[in-house]
Parts: C-alpha cells; structure tokens; sequence
C-alpha cells in the first residue's frame, strides 16, 4: 500500500478548505498541509502496525509488517529450516514490542550499508543481530588468562 496516495488526498483536502479563504487562509492551509505529512505517514503506519498486531495476538496469524519510506506491506512470516531467525522483523510466533533506538548518524549509516549488504531491511538486520547477540554463549576469560590494564579496585 502506497501512503503517498492518502497523504495527498489529506494534502488535496486541505488545500480545498484553504481555497475557501483570503490569500492568508490559502498560504496557511497550503504550510499547514506541508506541515502535516510527516504526522500523517507515522499515524498510518502506526495504524496499520497495530492492526497486524492485533490479528497476530487475537487470530494467531503469524504476519510482519514491513514499513519503508512510502510503502506499508503486510506479509505472512516464514520460518527458516536453517534455523536463522527469519528475514522480517518477528521471529516466528512470537509477540513483538516496539523499541525506540538512537543512534549517531555515523553508526545509522554504517547499520543501513550493513543491512543493504545483506539485502534485508534495517528492522530485520537489527533483530537478526541482536538475536545473534543474545544467543551466542559469551565466554568470558577463565583462569590463566592474561588481562593487561590499570585500575583501582
């Protein structure tokens, strides 16, 4: 689904009302329309999220959402034989959270070059390494190992 289409008909409708006015009502509505686009885009993606989520909690329908710059896609997820966590952004079956992440722009670039590398999306990348993350023992120095350093205890 294209959310350009929406937003224009919104941008269109507002831009009507304005044409109803002087030419301060039309300058208004027309920054006004321009104004709320980015508003827009979040509340339908927002909208439809929580609308997979939904028939994924209350019909077991194993579905990801998949958000890109104007488009809103909805899938089924499919598990991977390998045993890799699948390509979208939920593991199969399980509930998803959302989780707000900030990052500099230096570290967002090189996470998207990554993901692009890897031909997925920026959300599944993410998933696949933080599960990666979670999941790999982490073995930490055992007796005899030398660590080098300065400190106070």
């Amino acid at each position: 689904m294209l959310t350009s289409t929406y937003i224009s008909q919104l941008t269109d409708a507002i831009l009507a009302l304005g044409q109803l006015g002087d030419d301060d009502t039309r300058r208004v509505s027309a920054q006004l329309a321009l104004a709320l686009t980015p508003t827009v885009r979040t509340v339908i993606s927002d909208v439809v999220c929580e609308m997979a989520e939904e028939l994924r909690r209350d019909h077991h329908l194993p579905l990801t959402v998949t958000v890109t710059a104007d488009a809103l896609e909805i899938a089924p997820v499919s598990t991977s034989p390998s045993g890799e966590p699948p390509a979208s952004d939920v593991l199969a079956g399980e509930k998803t959270a959302r989780f707000a992440l900030r990052l500099s722009d230096d570290l967002k670039s090189s996470v998207e070059t990554a993901a692009a590398q890897a031909g997925v999306s920026v959300n599944t990348w993410m998933v696949r390494t933080l599960h990666t993350a979670v999941t790999t023992p982490h073995n930490p120095p055992t007796r005899g190992t030398s660590i080098r350093g300065r400190g106070r205890a």
